[in-house]
């Protein structure tokens, strides 16, 4: 008998999952984290390859001091036995050939009839050089052991670094799902947006998604909706034509607009173009006439990039008349604001007649990528391999040239050709070291590099493999210059500079500003001590030498002043300079009345003088120029339009 009671019934195990809320900056400290590691671990692959090296400079050496060993035992082989036939009643016996076979070289100790023709102290130096040359054998033996155990280190070390490869990478995966949505969660409340607005205002549009499984940042998506929402609206409205015009000008009377979201080499490129009439580039110029933001003679002298640059200020619209949709079409400002709260960029490419096109790039939380590492001017540079169309090696003969321009024939079409040095204009090296010509060469490496733009190909001194990079953004201050996405940090610690090969291919129509090959950049001055003197004032020490380094590196010289004060008592005190850079807060005197005082003084008057601030409003543009001043700057500033821009103001 026993206990009539039932067993215990095992909890029944909740099948709901549970989850956690994370803070997303724990989750921005772990993506960073992963990044460090995969830094750490082409470090140690990095020394693995080192090691192997060194293993087979081991085994060199091992052979080297086996030969050396053979020598000396060859050597003592043929004393011990000449000598031993001279002892023998052999007196014509000199050297004799080599042995036909090698015998142990102790049996020569041990042989009681050699032995007894060498006194004491002979016997000892046989012995002794014996001992010496079975010793450096033996060395060599035990060296060639400890290279087998290190060879075999070598191999599980790179087992184990093979490992950490696909840990590495899974947990990247892991944690980069954590915190990214697909592109839709931006833009699927669009189309039906976008119906409504066609049935309020009689117009007939499509609208395109493509890329919606791209996967983005989800702390993206707040900077994304306003600034897609203005897009589409200055789309509709001041974009695409009424349906009778667009007929009366053979096109379809259904407009369309397209939005699409890619990744590439670190970024998320995001484009909402149109079909409608494009933007007219001379209603730019004559609106900031008309606004007092640059003078008749100075406008002409604005590039299409530079006109397309006025249609973000706060205010300034190309439209005459209100609508009740958009406005005048103020909303840009908003669009670029935005942007760069998550350090990203917008620009512009417009066809008249033909449509619009807004770029949006937003650098990646954590971008783990494969690149292309090249060498030009003596640097090491990373190439997005995702941009990489096709690797060549071509002859000088086969560099076709239009105009002034170098051209290659690929693909039954031409494309340009140019060098990575000329694109990467503020790497120039001085004059004492020149930096090699790729197009010189024997046999050319150029890269075929592909964009939503086109085709470029781009000439380089020298291949040096596949690596897998982490894309790291330039911080702030720093602004972003023309062709570099960011720049990574290798294994031996070095920092290489990564290419924004869609910011280098693309450029906008009428306004290419790319080097051609026959020459440097054209904005670079003199190296000498002609060059043209800038002076920089601003009170931010950081600002004042990263704009110095800029225009250094341009050629130009540069002499720093703190605040307007500091800048006036310099050119009191005599200091000619072309061109002066100035700030416009700054504590003592600041740069409206540093100006004001200039033109107020003949001998200062004609100085031209750009401003570069962080105020982008139109009422300190409007007072700058009032005042005098020949240009005007917003902070981060461009390095290129500012290089582009400083030839034209020294010879204003």
């Amino acid at each position: 008998g026993g206990h009539g009671g039932t067993a215990p019934t095992p909890p029944v195990p909740n099948p709901q999952r549970q989850t956690i809320r994370v803070d997303l900056e724990r989750l921005t400290e772990l993506v960073n984290l992963v990044g460090e590691l995969v830094i750490n671990r082409t470090n140690l692959e990095l020394q693995e390859s080192e090691l192997r090296s060194e293993v087979k400079r081991i085994r060199r050496s091992i052979v080297d001091l086996n030969q050396f060993g053979g020598q000396l035992r060859e050597e003592y082989d043929r004393m011990s036995f000449g000598d031993w036939m001279v002892g023998n009643g052999n007196p014509g016996i000199g050297k004799p050939s080599e042995p036909e076979t090698e015998f142990p070289i102790i049996s020569h100790i041990k042989s009681s009839q050699a032995h007894a023709h060498f006194d004491a102290l002979e016997m000892d130096n046989y012995t002794e050089f014996h001992s010496t040359a079975s010793e450096v054998i033996e060395t060599a033996e035990a060296i060639a052991h400890s290279a087998t155990k290190l060879d075999a280190l070598a191999m599980r070390f790179e087992r184990s670094i093979d490992q950490l490869r696909r840990i590495t990478e899974q947990l990247r995966s892991r944690v980069m799902q954590l915190r990214v949505v697909s592109f839709s969660h931006a833009v699927d409340h669009l189309p039906r947006a976008l119906r409504d607005m066609c049935l309020t205002y009689d117009k007939d549009i499509n609208l395109l998604l493509l890329g919606r499984d791209t996967k983005i940042d989800e702390s993206l998506l707040d900077a994304l909706r306003d600034p897609l929402v203005h897009l589409v609206r200055n789309a509709f409205d001041h974009g695409i034509e009424m349906p009778e015009i667009r007929q009366q000008m053979g096109k379809p009377a259904s407009g369309q607009i397209e939005i699409e979201a890619r990744h590439q080499g670190g970024q998320t490129i995001i484009t909402v173009a149109d079909d409608g009439k494009g933007i007219d580039p001379e209603i730019i110029r004559r609106q900031v006439v008309k606004k007092g933001l640059a003078t008749e003679e100075h406008a002409q002298d604005f590039s299409i990039a530079e006109l397309y640059d006025f249609l973000f200020l706060p205010g300034f619209s190309t439209v005459e008349e209100v609508s009740n949709l958009s406005g005048r079409g103020v909303g840009l400002d908003v669009v670029r604001a935005n942007l760069r709260t998550v350090r990203g960029t917008v620009k512009v490419d417009s066809r008249l007649g033909k449509g619009t096109s807004f770029i949006l790039k937003l650098p990646l939380l954590l971008s783990i990528t494969d690149a292309l590492m090249v060498k030009t001017d003596r640097n090491k540079i990373a190439v997005p391999l995702d941009a990489v169309e096709e690797i060549l090696h071509i002859k000088a003969s086969d560099v076709h040239t239009a105009g002034n321009q170098p051209m290659l024939w690929w693909r039954d079409e031409f494309i340009r050709l140019v060098r990575l040095q000329d694109l990467l204009d503020y790497s120039v090296l001085g004059p004492d070291a020149p930096s090699p010509d790729p197009l010189t060469q024997d046999h050319i490496p150029v890269l075929v590099l592909a964009s939503s733009e086109g085709m470029l190909a781009v000439a380089v001194e020298r291949l040096i493999g596949q690596q897998e990079i982490v894309v790291k953004p330039l911080p702030p201050p720093l602004s972003k210059p023309r062709g570099v996405l960011g720049s990574t940090i290798l294994g031996d610690g070095r920092v290489v500079t990564i290419l924004d090969v869609d910011d280098l291919v693309g450029q906008p129509l009428g306004n290419s500003s790319i080097a051609p090959v026959s020459g440097k950049a054209s904005h670079l001055a003199p190296t000498s001590s002609q060059a043209p003197l800038i002076l920089v004032v601003d009170d931010s020490y950081t600002i004042r030498q990263l704009l110095s380094l800029t225009l250094t590196r341009a050629r130009y010289r540069v002499v720093q002043a703190k605040d307007g004060l500091d800048a006036l008592e310099k050119l009191q005190n005599g200091l000619d300079c072309s061109l002066a850079i100035v700030d416009i807060e700054m504590p003592r005197m600041d740069g409206f009345d540093l100006l004001r005082s200039m033109r107020s003084t003949q001998r200062f008057a004609k100085i031209p003088v750009a401003m570069l601030t962080s105020r982008s409003g139109a009422k300190h543009r409007q007072m700058a120029m009032e005042l005098g001043a020949n240009q005007y700057f917003t902070k981060p500033y461009s390095e290129t339009q500012l290089l582009e821009a400083i030839p034209k103001l020294i010879k204003h």
